[in-house]
């Protein structure tokens, strides 16, 4: 189990509470988060890089594409945290634009993976 306090400090970011909230619909790379969000690849990398360390966020590679998702795959007080946050990040306004936001770039592209 990861500190409590690193965890809470994960969560206190605006951003990483974003790409939380739309981790919690399913799996996303880089550049969709990034379509997204707007505030650069590099950016939520880091924020992705920062919540994979507390155990909030799991990945995995299909080419050269990397697929993160919320990591729920062990019952740990950070997991019961983040079903928490799913159901606040739905009820948020930001949480709901964002999703939208996402629907909107699916319809847009081409046929990928997600």
């Amino acid at each position: 189990m990861k500190e409590p306090f690193q965890v809470f400090k994960a969560l206190a970011d605006e951003t990483r509470l974003r790409i939380l909230s739309l981790l919690s619909h399913g799996e996303m790379c880089v550049s969709d988060l990034d379509a997204i969000l707007r505030v650069g690849q590099s950016k939520v990398s880091r924020h992705l890089d920062y919540l994979k360390k507390t155990s909030l966020v799991a990945s995995r590679r299909s080419g050269t594409l990397i697929f993160y998702r919320l990591d729920l795959d062990h019952q740990t007080p950070e997991k019961r945290v983040l079903e928490l946050w799913k159901e606040w990040g739905e009820a948020t306004e930001t949480g709901r634009r964002d999703w939208e936001s996402y629907q909107s770039l699916v319809k847009r592209l081409p046929s990928k993976e997600l």
